[in-house]
């Protein structure tokens, strides 16, 4: 990534923008990813190429200032746009809303995927369908995480009183 530019996902909590900024951590061995916590201290914003700020509405004005001073290529997950401050400091902006794709065919997609990631073994895993996530979707909206803690508390409950998965009753 060049000098200069700012990518930032702007979105709801749970629509995916920390999976995004993983995402792209993982496809660049020089970045640097940071989360800033609601509560405590900011944590040390390290160099990065690209440096990933996840929550960076969050960073204090000062911190902010220092951040986008130094001109290093920025990937922003953030609930309020920061183009404003970006562009006073030279940035190139490229800004993506993320949650309104998140239909019914994303979340059977994402969620098959998680299931099949998270496979201890050979043999038969438990699949969403197309009918389970149109449900989702419709109860949920957009919110993957919602939907993704809906499922977890449906999967725990059921292993615990019958040891069968079914995703939706």
């Amino acid at each position: 990534m060049n000098s200069g530019f700012a990518l930032q996902f702007v979105g709801d909590c749970g629509r995916g923008k920390t999976t995004r900024l993983l995402a792209i951590a993982d496809r660049f061995p020089g970045a640097s990813y940071v989360y800033l916590p609601e509560d405590g201290p900011t944590p040390a914003i390290a160099a990065g190429r690209p440096l990933l700020i996840d929550e960076a509405q969050r960073l204090p004005r000062r911190v902010r200032n220092a951040v986008f001073a130094n001109g290093a290529p920025l990937v922003l997950a953030t609930h309020r746009d920061l183009t404003r401050p970006l562009r006073r400091h030279g940035y190139h902006v490229q800004t993506q809303q993320i949650g309104q794709g998140n239909d019914a065919a994303l979340i059977e997609r994402l969620l098959n995927a998680r299931i099949e990631a998270s496979r201890l073994g050979p043999g038969p895993t438990p699949r969403v369908t197309s009918n389970d996530a149109k449900r989702l979707s419709d109860r949920f909206g957009s919110d993957i995480r919602a939907v993704e803690f809906f499922l977890y508390e449906q999967v725990q409950t059921q292993v615990m009183t019958d040891g069968e998965v079914r995703f939706i009753d």
